[in-house]
């Protein structure tokens, strides 16, 4: 059954459609801006390069769920459009060496960073205020102090794991609704004092 026309400003997607990509998969300045998109998602195993800007004034979209990244680095302005942005997902490949920086994503609410993520931004989480599950599994010898300030009254759920730590520093105190907390870490963990007093 042939799907109704769209306009042309919209890419909305009315049945889920997969291909597979064998080749290098780039994605260059600006490729879906202004666009009605509200879900993105791409699997791969690699090869997959992503432009900082390619979601701007992408206003509309709820979900990103892309693996294979070979970006070194995610700095804003990233996700600085996306202000219905609930749920992100990324997967890096294991000889990225990512950087991820500041989300700026008020209203994410579920976050999975996975692979080759050397650091992330002091501040990747600021101004996220609607905050309930954290997923970071990367590298990083030191993690923190991790910014979420104004999720302290909705973040459950929290996992971290690194091959390589050896600090620990984010700061957690008053966050009344986290439950669950997962720390792996690969080296000698230090934690600090007060990270959940």
């Amino acid at each position: 059954e042939a799907l109704p026309a769209q306009p042309a400003d919209k890419w909305i997607a009315r049945e889920e459609r997969r291909s597979t990509v064998t080749g290098p998969l780039s994605f260059g300045s600006q490729a879906f801006y202004n666009s009605g998109l509200i879900g993105f998602r791409v699997d791969a195993s690699a090869n997959v390069t992503l432009s900082h800007d390619m979601f701007e004034n992408c206003s509309s979209l709820v979900s990103i769920k892309i693996s294979g990244i070979e970006n070194n680095s995610f700095e804003p302005p990233a996700f600085s459009d996306l202000t219905s942005l609930k749920s992100l997902e990324m997967i890096f490949t294991s000889t990225a060496n990512a950087v991820i920086g500041k989300l700026n994503a008020p209203n994410l609410e579920t976050v999975v960073l996975r692979g080759g993520i050397s650091a992330l931004n002091a501040e990747i989480f600021n101004g996220c205020n609607k905050l309930k599950s954290v997923i970071i599994e990367g590298n990083m010898p030191y993690m923190g102090p991790l910014s979420i300030v104004g999720a302290q009254n909705t973040l459950e759920y929290l996992y971290l794991k690194s091959t390589n730590f050896t600090s620990l520093l984010p700061q957690f105190k008053d966050y009344v609704k986290l439950r669950e907390v997962y720390i792996y870490g690969g080296g000698v963990l230090a934690i600090h004092p007060q990270v959940f007093s």
